[in-house]
Order: structure tokens, then sequence, then C-alpha cells
């Protein structure tokens, strides 16, 4: 293969871009749908309905005529005539199957790449843009890696693995996840899956859309009437012990004196709550429904019939929420959000917070309102208004620390931009215990600094990559070390048995520490998706010119550990039987995944054995806490069989040739243990090959940079008689 330097066809791609822009070629489509085919009219082939089949209100499937009972293709070209990331000697295209039982799936596409100006690929490099000639470095690294003479099936190859959207049969129910998103480095696991020829896993996500994105409401409900005050009391304390550290939105006092007054306008009433409240109460009555059904679970340690009853009752409420925008509405939504995020429905939580933002924007909660005449709070304000100056700033940065986390979570662009706020983070008074809020605010910043400099703006160079990462590294690394004593990622679990100390600052830290361990596997993975040589001659070759240099050698190392660390303290919060809302099966679901890319990676370490029990564990845990929160079958059933395709894929890559032993004396692994190890794993001996035979990358020699601008534009590479065009 000829270099970028030497390619004849970098020449003839100099000459072009000189004398401008290629005339675009007549897009050809390259299968139309059953419909459009059966009426001879032209198809547009848009996913997952064509224009025709919408008009017409047809269902839109697609099969081929050559391959009746086969799954059928649906391609989009490019204006080159090419589709996105193909292959002119060997067509391969990104798919969306379309099958007669309905059942939903999912596409990868690539956006929008247009010919962009030079003032507008600088523009680039200083702030996000959709379009522009740069991809995404996720793009990069998985064309590196799936570029070879092993390269799976068109159906497996995706043309762009930071973009999927998950869809079904129907024109409307579509959803996205960008590129920062567990789906998406999923996509990377499939890779190496397909090459051993296991099926995928990322397009099984699809089954999981349902639960996540949406909320079962009866079409008529009536509002449950509020409990006496000593039933309520244990959900209202296990709600200011153990959320509103981390969420102060709304004060212990008001919340008990508006709960009093509801429960005296109930009794008084012959209907009822339903006949008792005003239109002035509904934000009110809200909070309190998400409060007692948020506090409920947490105090009964899971979902339960009775949180469920009052979870209905407040989302109910919503669009009356929406129809009076104010204060207590971005309080009861924001609530609310965290009440669905807890029983899985993170979708449906990130709806209404972006509800919630948006109220607060038009609120000024998102500014710091000061005087003209110096003065803290401006003239003429009310004495409400002053009452509530210091809550707004702690409903501005729940919201904020809350949509930080689901940004990184999703990859779906935010709704608030550092840039258009000025309100400082409050200090919370907590009468001698941490300052919890103010901990996970700091977090929060560098959670969206994360997603902004990485994932939504795309980099000119690698250099510009590892520059970032670097400096977010460091603030990862300052926020750590500002934390007190037992607060610190790594604090072990402990089984606390003063009940003068309450014990909810435990599942607290837990928290704060998982969300660490996820923001540098977010932050690092580029260096676990690249082939390990050549991201290390980037490192070296910028090495002079980057400030912290040997930490981004040790990347990789640190993100696997990381993910370690995250299934380990999951393990233990789940031996010590500490549960709480907050916490999600995201983090431990990543971590797994992250210790199959390595082991697929490097099936020949040593720690292989190890991280393979870790997948083992952090699957079941997986798996457990998606039955509890009502998780689709199919899709629990995806997540659970991440060990099986491990040991199906890892067979026949070690050989039984001994490896040299680590001690004087033999080590041997019991019976009950090697019956539940991969075989690849269990020999512990490998042939003599290097390590980029093991993983197929015979690129791996080859420098990151040169892939980096071989790919970024409108690069040909020559291979053989044919040209293969990237973007």
């Amino acid at each position: 293969m000829n270099t970028p330097e030497s390619s004849p066809s970098v020449d003839a791609m100099n000459d072009q871009s000189q004398s401008g822009p290629a005339p675009p070629k007549r897009i050809r489509l390259s299968l139309a749908c059953n419909q459009c085919r059966k009426r001879k009219v032209r198809c547009d082939a848009q996913t997952p309905k064509c224009r025709n089949c919408v008009l017409r209100g047809d269902n839109c499937e697609t099969s081929d005529p050559r391959r009746p009972d086969g799954p059928a293709v649906r391609k989009w070209a490019t204006k080159d005539g090419m589709f996105p990331g193909e292959q002119r000697a060997n067509r391969a295209s990104s798919i969306s199957e379309r099958s007669a039982s309905g059942s939903m799936m999912s596409i990868q596409f690539d956006p929008a790449m247009s010919n962009a100006s030079e003032a507008t690929q600088q523009a680039d490099q200083q702030q996000p843009s959709p379009g522009g000639k740069h991809v995404t470095w996720v793009t990069r690294a998985y064309m590196e890696n799936a570029r070879n003479q092993d390269t799976p099936s068109g159906d497996q190859v995706h043309d762009s693995p930071d973009v999927v959207v998950n869809v079904d049969e129907s024109s409307h129910r579509v959803k996205y996840m960008g590129g920062s998103s567990l789906q998406c480095l999923c996509v990377f696991v499939d890779l190496y899956l397909g090459r051993k020829g296991q099926p995928p896993m990322s397009n099984r996500f699809r089954w999981g859309m349902q639960h996540v994105e949406e909320f079962n409401l009866p079409l008529s409900f009536h509002l449950p009437d509020l409990p006496p005050i000593p039933t309520l009391e244990p959900a209202i304390r296990a709600f200011f012990e153990r959320i509103y550290p981390l969420f102060p939105v709304v004060e212990q006092a008001t919340l008990m004196t508006d709960i009093v007054r509801l429960t005296e306008l109930q009794s008084a009433s012959v209907s009822g709550l339903q006949g008792a409240i005003s239109h002035s109460d509904v934000a009110t009555l809200a909070i309190i429904y998400s409060v007692i059904s948020i506090g409920n679970d947490e105090h009964e340690r899971g979902i339960t019939d009775f949180g469920s009853s009052f979870l209905k009752g407040a989302y109910t409420l919503v669009g009356h929420l929406l129809s009076a925008p104010y204060l207590g509405s971005v309080q009861a939504l924001l609530i609310l959000a965290i009440a669905l995020r807890g029983r899985g429905k993170e979708g449906q939580a990130w709806h209404l917070l972006g509800q919630a933002i948006r109220i607060s924007h038009s609120l000024g909660l998102h500014r710091h309102i000061s005087s003209q005449t110096g003065g803290d709070l401006p003239m003429g304000s009310s004495p409400g208004y002053r009452m509530n100056h210091e809550l707004h700033s702690r409903l501005w940065w729940s919201c904020y620390a809350l949509e930080k986390l689901m940004e990184l979570e999703t990859g779906r662009p935010p709704a608030i931009s550092d840039n258009d706020c000025d309100q400082p983070l409050p200090r919370i008074d907590s009468q001698g215990t941490p300052d919890y809020f103010g901990m996970w605010a700091s977090l929060a910043r560098v959670l969206g600094q994360i997603s902004e400099h990485l994932y939504r703006r795309k980099a000119s160079s690698s250099y510009m990559l590892m520059q970032e990462t670097s400096r977010l590294d460091q603030a990862l690394l300052d926020w750590a070390k500002a934390l007190p004593e037992g607060m610190k990622p790594g604090h072990e679990v402990f089984v606390d048995y003063d009940e003068q100390q309450p014990s909810y600052h435990q599942h607290i830290a837990s928290f704060l520490s998982l969300h660490y361990y996820q923001a540098q596997i977010t932050l690092f993975r580029a260096s676990l998706i690249f082939p390990e040589k050549s991201y290390a001659n980037e490192v070296k070759k910028h090495g002079t010119k980057l400030p912290h240099s040997l930490r981004l050698l040790q990347n990789q190392n640190i993100c696997i550990g990381a993910a370690r660390s995250i299934i380990k303290q999951v393990l233990e919060l789940a031996d010590h039987d500490i549960q709480s809302i907050i916490f999600t099966t995201t983090q431990p679901f990543l971590a797994a995944i992250v210790l199959a890319l390595n082991i697929l990676k490097n099936p020949q370490k040593r720690m292989g054995r190890s991280d393979m029990e870790l997948v083992i564990t952090g699957t079941e845990y997986t798996r457990d806490h998606y039955q509890r929160i009502g998780q689709h079958e199919e899709f629990i059933r995806a997540a659970s069989e991440l060990p099986e395709k491990l040991t199906a894929a890892l067979e026949g890559i070690t050989s039984p040739r001994e490896r040299p032993s680590v001690t004087s004396q033999d080590i041997r692994t019991p019976p009950s243990a090697e019956a539940s190890m991969s075989p690849g794993l269990m020999s512990m001996g490998i042939d003599p090959f290097s390590q980029a035979e093991a993983v197929f990358d015979p690129f791996q020699d080859l420098p990151l940079d040169e892939f980096w601008s071989m790919i970024g534009g409108d690069f040909v590479i020559n291979g053989g008689n044919d040209q293969n065009t990237f973007f």
C-alpha cells in the first residue's frame, strides 16, 4: 500500500482542490422500497420511511427481489454518488433492516459532509459544527481499525460510529445517540467480534429504547390523595438525607408546610385532593408527589407500587407545569426528571430536564443578577425574590449538573452553554458535613468540557486532541485532589455501625467516584480505540509540546484501570447492600464494555483472566439491575451475552504452548473456575505473534497523524487499480 506522500492519487486530489470542487455526480439509489417499486415511481430511500410512503400512508418496507427471504439493504447516496465510507472496490454500507414482523432496528449514518472553506475549517477548530470537512476522532479510530482485509461484511460496517439512531418501522420513533455514548463504544466491540464471526451487540440496543424513552400513562387518571403525614415521614426523611445533598432544589420546611396545607384541603373536600386544589397548587403538588416517589423508593431500596402511583400523579401534571412556567415548575420538572432517571427512564428525564432548563433561562436563573447600585439584588425586589435568591442558584446548578452528566452519557447536544451563564456556585451550609453539592457541580463542569471539547468539536489534528485530553485530565486530577479524605476516588466501602453519623455519605462518595471514573474512560477513549503503537508514536512525536506526555502514554492503562475500579466499587456497594436511585447501570456496563474491548485487543495479557471475571460479574450486576427496573428482555439478554461472545471470539487465538510461569511453583486454576473461564484465557499460552497480528491491525505501524490527515478530508487512497474514497 502506498503511503499518502507517495500515492499518485494525492497529487490528483491536490490538483482537483486547486481547480475547485468537481461537479456533483448524479445520485443513484441502490434499492427502492416495495411500494415505490410496485407503483414504478422514484423512491428517495429515506429512512425509516421514504417520502412517497409518508404521503400515501403506506408501510415502507424494502426487500431484495433477488433475495426475497433475506434482509433488505437500503443505502443512501452522498453527492459524489458513493455512500458514506464506501470503498469503490468493495461496496459496503450501513443498513437498515426491515422485516414484516415490525421489529425495531438500529441505523448508523454519517452526518452531512460539506465542502467547507478554509475559514470555516479554522472556525471548526474553535467552535462546534455539525458540518465541516473534518470527521470526528471516533470515526477516524473506527475506520483505522476497520480498514484491512478482514473487514466484516457490509451489514456489520458502520459508516460513522459516533452517530447512532435507534428507530422502529414508523417514521416518527427515532432516537439519536452521540459519540460519547455507551452504544457508540459498542460499535468498536462489534468490529472485533465480527472478525471472529460473532453477531454484533450495538444493534440490539434498539430493544431498550422503548423503556428508556417512553412513560405509559392512562388516558384518564385520578390524582392520588396524600397519605397521613406519619406515613410520609420515612419517604420524606430518605429524600432529604440521601438525595437533597446532591440536588438541593426544595426546602424541607417549605415542603412540610405545603403538605400540611394540602392535607387539610383534602380532608375538607368531599372528592378528596382532586377537587380541593386550584391551578396555583399544581406545581406544589407535583413537587410533593415526586419527592414521595423518590423518597419511598429510596427508603424501600427498590421500585415500589406506592412510589409508582405518585410518580404517575406527578407526570399527569406536566402539561399544567408548562402552562405556568415559573420557579415552581422548574423545581417540579427537575425532581420529576430525577425520579424517572432512577427508574431507568433516562430518555424521559432528558426531555423534562430540557423543559426545566428552558424555563430557567426565561426566569434568568442562569445569570447572576445584581443591582445597578452595587447591591446583591436588583432594586425593587420583592421579599419573596430576596428569600429565593440562593435557591435560584442551587436550582440552576442542579439543572446544570444533571444535564452535563446526561450529555456525556447520551452524546446529545446540551441546552446549557457555559458562555451564557455567570451564576456563581453557592456553598451549602451543611453543618459540618462535606459540601457534596459543590463537589458534584464542580465535577459536572469538567464533564461538560469533556463533551464539548472532545465530542462536539471536531479537532483538526491529533495534536489538538491530545492537548485537550491532557488539559481535561489535569482538571479531573485537580478536582479529585481537592476532595476531603474519605471522598476521594478509590475509597473503600465500609460497614457503618455508628447510628449518630448517618451513612448516606458513603453512597454519595461512591456516586462521585463512579462518575469520576466514567469521565476518565470517556476522556481517554481515544487511547483505547486507536491502535496502541500509532497512538504512542503520535504522543512521542509531540512529546516536547505536550505538557504531560508521559501520562498521555499511560492513558489506555488509566482507562482500563478506571473500568476495573467501577466494577469493583459497584460490587462492594452490592455486598454492603448500599443502594440508591442515583445509581444507574451506565457505569458498570460501560466498564464491562471497556474491559471486553481490552481483552479482544490483547488476549495474550496475563490480566485477561481477572478482567474476564470482572466482565462476568459486571454484566451480572447490570442484568440484575435491568430486571429490577423492568427493561426489555431482549436488551437484558444482549447485555448478559457479552461474556459468551468474548469466549467464542477468543477460541483459537491462543495456543497450547505453555507460557513461562510467573512464579517458581505451578499455579493451577480450580476446575470450577475453569468451567466459567474462556478457553482462550484458561490456557494462558500464546504463539510468538505480535500484538498487531493478534488483533488483526495491519496498520499498527502507520503513524496516527497520517491516518488523521488521510481520513480527515477528501483524500483518496490508492488501493490497486481502484480508488477508495473516504468522505
